[in-house]
């Protein structure tokens, strides 16, 4: 996954090397460009973690379970 993740942003750093002419680099350098990007982000992100959260600490893996059990004797 971290794989995927560098070889994407290599190919969007790439894409703005190769194709300058199509892209508004000041634009991208503006805070307006970061705040967007990150709301969006956290918005589309925040309430995977939530869920996430909350299944780990209403359904804990197996594993979990097992450690609190050992801990109590």
């Amino acid at each position: 996954m971290i794989v995927g993740e560098i070889l994407s942003f290599a190919c969007y750093i790439l894409s703005l090397i190769i194709f300058k002419s199509y892209f508004d680099t000041e634009f991208l350098r503006s805070w307006d460009f970061i705040w967007g990007v990150t709301v969006i982000t956290l918005i589309s992100c925040l309430p995977l973690c939530i869920l996430k959260f909350l299944q780990i600490k209403f359904k804990p893996p197996i594993q979990q379970k097992l450690m609190q059990y050992a801990t109590l004797k």
